[in-house]
């Protein structure tokens, strides 16, 4: 399975609001959802879309754990790696 990147995270980003990133930027990794003005419901209508085009499950407690778009990639490219 290929690298899961902030290329793959903003393509679903892009999805899930009609074309609208933000600010995900190399820059933006470690920011906050947040600061980034993602509010949670935000954060898990993106964890659903992710579920659905990857082979990955995420738990609503590791989601609770994924407080940045750089943690989050991390995440699921590693259980990619993991599953692939």
């Amino acid at each position: 399975m290929p690298a899961f990147t902030l290329t793959e995270f903003r393509q679903v980003v892009e999805k899930c609001f009609q074309g609208e990133a933000g600010p995900l930027d190399g820059t933006a990794l470690d920011a906050s959802f947040s600061d980034l003005g993602f509010d949670s419901l935000m954060v898990y209508e993106i964890t659903v879309r992710i579920q659905d085009e990857y082979p990955v499950e995420i738990t609503d407690d590791e989601l609770d754990e994924l407080r940045t778009p750089g943690a989050f990639i991390a995440f699921v490219d590693a259980r990619l790696s993991v599953s692939g």
